[in-house]
């Protein structure tokens, strides 16, 4: 069982959430989703390497048009 950790943590965290709901209910009252997706894209920008932020600093055309 604890060959896959993934698998094995995705089924404790599902049998966890049936068993006591409660913590389901208090992530979703304080937002727990925006800021877990807000920290995973701060994180994945702290490891872009200096070539790759020069990259998109070229394509800020693209940038300005996204937003």
């Amino acid at each position: 069982m604890f060959r896959n950790k993934r698998q094995s943590s995705l089924i404790s965290g599902v049998a966890l959430g049936i068993t006591n709901p409660t913590l389901g209910c208090l992530a979703h009252r304080y937002s727990l989703s925006t800021i877990s997706t807000f920290a995973i894209f701060v994180i994945s920008g702290l490891k872009l390497k200096g070539g790759e932020i020069g990259a998109v600093a070229e394509t800020w055309p693209a940038l300005v048009f996204g937003l």
